[in-house]
């Protein structure tokens, strides 16, 4: 039998923000969930690297910070895996 809190992982999706460029590395590189406040940022990277984190169902803004905004919509259906290169 398994809790209401323990269950309601399950219903989660991941998100998977993956930077495969070698070559910009000596650029950082912001991921935000949502919007730009400093709060909503989860995660940090340089070249080669990747930031996951999740995200309740429903429609979702992830956004990317190097020397200019990016900004992708998802909309996130329970138990997915969304990668973003």
């Amino acid at each position: 039998l398994y809790s209401s809190a323990a269950s309601d992982v399950y219903k989660r999706q991941l998100v998977y923000v993956v930077r495969s460029a070698w070559n910009v590395g000596f650029i950082p590189f912001g991921v935000y969930r949502d919007d730009k406040e400093k709060e909503s940022k989860v995660g940090h990277m340089r070249s080669r690297q990747y930031v996951y984190f999740s995200i309740e169902p429903g429609q979702h803004k992830v956004l990317a910070k190097s020397l200019t905004w990016a900004e992708f919509e998802i909309d996130a259906k329970a138990c997915e895996v969304i990668f973003i290169e």
